[in-house]
Parts: C-alpha cells; sequence; structure tokens
C-alpha cells in the first residue's frame, strides 16, 4: 500500500520534526502527499503537515494554517469525524500560537463537539481541559508603588 507508506512517512517526519530535528525535506513531504491516492488519508496527512510547518520554524505558520483548513475540509467531505476532531483541536493549538485565544476557544469548542460525537472520551476530556485552561482569566502584572 504505496497510500499507507506515505502517510508513515510524513508522520516519522512529524516526529522528528517533534524532537527538534529540523532537517526535513518539505518538497519530499509535499511529494509524499501528492502521491497518496487514498482518500481516508488525506485529512491525517493534511493535518501531519501543518504540525510540520508548524513545528519546523516560525516562517511557516500561514501555510500551516493552509493546510489545517485543508484537513478540516476533506475530513469533513470524507466523513473522518475523529479525524476533523482532531484538525479542530490542532487548529486551536494554531491559533493559541498566533495569539488568538477566541479563535482558539472557538475550534476547541468545536473538537469537543465532535469528539462528544463520536465517542472518543479521552480525547473529549483533554480537549475540555484545554478550553478550561484557555478560559481561565489572565492576570495582568502591575508596577507596585512605593508608599
Amino acid at each position: 500500500m504505496p497510500s499507507g507508506a506515505n502517510v508513515l512517512r510524513i508522520a516519522l517526519a512529524r516526529a522528528k520534526v517533534m524532537n527538534d530535528e529540523k532537517d526535513i525535506d518539505l518538497n519530499q513531504i509535499f511529494k509524499y502527499y501528492e502521491d497518496s491516492k487514498l482518500k481516508i488519508y488525506q485529512g491525517e496527512t493534511s493535518r501531519c503537515i501543518s504540525e510540520i510547518l508548524l513545528n519546523i520554524d516560525d516562517r511557516h505558520m500561514s501555510e500551516a494554517e493552509q493546510w489545517v483548513r485543508k484537513a478540516i475540509e476533506v475530513d469533513k467531505r470524507n466523513g473522518m469525524m475523529w479525524e476533523l476532531g482532531r484538525a479542530h483541536d490542532f487548529y486551536a493549538e494554531l491559533l493559541k500560537r498566533k495569539g488568538d485565544l477566541p479563535g482558539a476557544k472557538e475550534k476547541l469548542s468545536k473538537a469537543i463537539e465532535i469528539y462528544g460525537e463520536c465517542g472518543a472520551d479521552g480525547w473529549l476530556k483533554k480537549a475540555q481541559e484545554d478550553l478550561a485552561e484557555l478560559q481561565k482569566p489572565t492576570r495582568k502584572r502591575t508596577k507596585q508603588t512605593k508608599g
């Protein structure tokens, strides 16, 4: 199954990037994606590519966002509900890194809804915890004056 092998190659590159190995050939990753023909893998590979781009350096954030949006689109179209939840969950992380906390909360809420619908209890609990953390009020530091 060449498509399955390509998914694993992309996932391996993702694992390397997450372990701070930055020597990844992005052109080869994109070729693996193009060579994968099975719809079942489209969302997962799109999300993995997004994760690679987000974590390889700071210059690929907009491209990472395009790939996670693609993952959401194809997972929705292909009825891959758990993968759709994971894509929304990851999109929340991307938005959090961008400083878009309202957007991150919205995406986490969507992931929670999807995880609940498809019975992904462990993922549901984790997303609920992440959302609760985002909803905690942030304290602004103020200068203390000597009195």
